[in-house]
């Protein structure tokens, strides 16, 4: 049994020194080493994009909790920013109270043709307070 393999790859070898004395040999050899980087290249461009996919996946899974978490921050903000939280906090720590129409003056600062709420007005607009 040994014998034979031996003659095995005796017969290969003697195949291959045969390759290397055919006037061919030069585009059979060019065409292995091709094949040789070209199976090389898909071995590393196999890898790099396994590498890129996992990061992809670690980046949506990073952009998910981020966009959770802003949807969090953005419930707490509605929360704590609510007109009727303001008012009781304001009234309950600080004794302020909401002041009835009456009591309630705009004052406007010369030069100042716009109040907050209140159309522009002219030099020649006033306003009026039903309490003065």
């Amino acid at each position: 049994m040994s014998q034979n393999n031996n003659q095995n790859g005796l017969g290969v070898l003697l195949a291959l020194s045969n390759t290397f004395t055919n006037p061919h040999s030069k585009k059979v050899m060019r065409f292995i080493v091709a094949l040789f980087i070209t199976a090389l290249l898909v071995v590393y461009v196999k890898n790099r994009d396994r590498a890129a996919f996992i990061q992809y996946q670690q980046l949506q899974s990073q952009q998910q909790q981020m966009h959770t978490e802003w949807m969090n921050i953005l419930l707490e903000e509605s929360t704590w920013g609510n007109y009727g939280r303001i008012e009781q906090i304001a009234s309950q720590n600080m004794g302020m109270i909401v002041p009835v129409a009456q009591n309630i003056k705009i004052l406007v600062l010369p030069g100042n043709t716009s109040v907050a709420g209140v159309p522009n007005l002219s030099d020649n607009d006033s306003i009026t307070n039903s309490g003065s």
